[in-house]
């Protein structure tokens, strides 16, 4: 199974330099980052769902 990191740059809940740090502990996970959608991904959850489904 493929992992993929996904962080808002403007999430006020977890700092956005946490993508990096967490991209280093899992080399092979794919880091997708998004300009805008806060902590809780607000409009791209149906973009996310489906780039993990491949489609």
């Amino acid at each position: 199974m493929a992992v993929s990191l996904d962080h808002c740059r403007d999430d006020e809940v977890v700092p956005f330099e946490h993508l990096a740090l967490n991209a280093v502990r899992m080399p092979s996970a794919r880091v997708v980052e998004h300009p805008a959608g806060g902590h809780q991904f607000v409009g791209l959850a149906e973009a996310i769902a489906a780039d993990a489904c491949g489609t």
